[in-house]
C-alpha cells in the first residue's frame, strides 16, 4: 500500500509521522520488551552494548567525516558535544565487565574475551547494521552519493532522539535490574547527557527536551523545502528501525531457568507480626501523594504532545526515584 506523503510538512514532523509504524514494531521485538522491563541478562546487555559502541563509533566517524556537507554542519555538529555515545558507551562497557577505566580510552577493553566472541561470530543483524553505516560514512568512498549525508544524518536522528526520549526509561530500568549507582552514573554513562550549555552537567527533562527540540529546529530550517532529502531520510529513518528491529532480534533473553524462578510474595504460613505492619504509613503516604499528583496532572494538562512526554517522565522519575 502506497502512503502518500505531503512534502509541505517539516522534515522533523515527516520523519516523526512516517516513522511510527516502524518505531512501533521494534518497541514490540522481544529484545526491546526484555532490554525495557530489565530482564535482559547482564551479560546479554553488555553484548548489546559492544555491538552498539561499534554502531555508534562508525556513525560518529561518519558524521565527522561529512561535517562539510551543509546539512550535517547546521545540525549533528553543534550539537556533537552534547549527543556523542560512544565514548559514554565505551565507559560502560568497561564498568560493566571490571575492567580498569583508562581501557575506555585506549580499547584495550576491544580485546576482552566478550568482545572477542562476539565479534568472531557477529549476529547478523549486527552486521547488517554496521555495514550499512559504513556505506555511508566515507564520503570518498565508491559507493557514497550525493545523498550519503543526508542518510548518515537519518540514523543520528533516529538513535540520538531515541535515546534522548525512550533510553531514558530504560536507563531506569537497568540501573535497578543490574544494581548501579545512579548517582555516580557509571554503568548508564550512555543514557546520561550534558545540557546545551554544559556537556559536562546531567541534563534534567527539561534539558533533554530542549536538546531535541535544538535538534528537530535546525533540521528543519536546513532542509527547508527540499523534498529530495526529505525523500531521502524518510526512506533511511525507516530502514535504520529496520535495523534496529534486525539488531534487537539477535538479543538472548532470560533462561528458563531464570524465569520459572519461584518469587515469594507473601507467606501466608507465618502470621504476621503485630509490631510491624504489612505496609509502612509512609508507603501508604507516598502512594496517594503519587495518585493524586497523577490525576491533576492528567486532568489539567494531560500527556499529549512533546510537553505531555516530558510531565510524565518527570513524574515517574519522581515516583520511582528516577535516576
Amino acid at each position: 500500500m502506497v502512503i502518500a506523503v505531503d512534502y509541505s510538512l517539516s522534515a522533523s514532523t515527516l520523519l516523526r509521522e512516517s516513522t511510527k509504524r516502524a518505531h512501533e514494531s521494534v518497541e514490540n521485538t522481544q529484545g526491546a520488551v526484555w532490554l525495557a522491563s530489565g530482564k535482559l541478562p547482564k551479560e546479554e546487555y553488555v553484548r548489546f552494548l559492544v555491538m552498539l559502541w561499534h554502531i555508534y563509533d562508525a556513525l560518529e566517524r561518519g558524521l565527522q567525516a561529512h561535517a562539510s556537507d551543509p546539512l550535517v554542519s547546521s545540525v549533528w555538529t553543534p550539537l556533537a558535544p552534547v549527543v556523542s555515545r560512544a565514548d559514554t558507551i565505551a565507559a560502560d562497557i568497561v564498568h560493566l565487565l571490571h575492567l580498569d577505566e583508562t581501557s575506555a580510552q585506549t580499547r584495550s577493553w576491544l580485546s576482552h574475551p566478550t568482545v572477542s566472541a562476539l565479534l568472531s561470530s557477529p549476529p547478523p543483524g549486527f552486521t547488517e547494521y554496521i555495514n550499512r553505516i559504513n556505506r555511508y560514512s566515507d564520503p570518498d568512498s565508491s559507493s557514497s552519493s550525493s545523498f550519503s549525508a543526508p542518510r548518515a544524518l537519518a540514523h543520528a536522528y533516529v538513535r540520538y532522539l531515541g535515546d534522548l526520549s525512550g533510553g531514558q526509561i530504560i536507563r531506569q530500568r537497568i540501573t535497578k535490574a543490574y544494581a548501579l549507582d545512579r548517582a555516580d552514573g557509571r554503568g548508564i554513562a550512555f543514557y546520561r547527557f550534558g545540557t546545551l550549555e554544559s556537556p559536562d552537567a546531567v541534563a534534567g527533562p527539561s534539558d533533554l527536551r530542549r536538546i531535541k527540540e535544538q535538534f528537530r529546529r535546525r533540521l528543519d530550517e536546513s532542509v527547508g523545502g527540499d523534498q529530495k532529502v526529505k525523500a531521502v531520510l524518510i526512506e533511511e529513518a525507516n530502514l535504520a528501525f529496520r535495523l534496529n528491529e534486525g539488531l534487537f532480534s539477535a538479543l538472548q533473553g532470560p533462561t528458563a531457568e531464570d524465569q520459572d524462578a519461584p518469587k515469594v510474595v507473601y507467606d501466608n504460613t507465618k502470621a504476621p507480626s503485630s509490631s510491624a505492619p504489612l505496609v509502612s504509613v509512609s508507603t501508604v503516604i507516598s502512594f496517594i501523594m503519587a495518585a493524586s499528583l497523577a490525576h491533576f496532572i492528567l486532568v489539567v494538562t494531560g500527556f499529549t504532545g512533546t510537553a505531555g512526554s516530558v510531565k510524565y517522565k518527570a513524574f515517574e522519575d519522581w515516583l520511582f526515584g528516577g535516576v
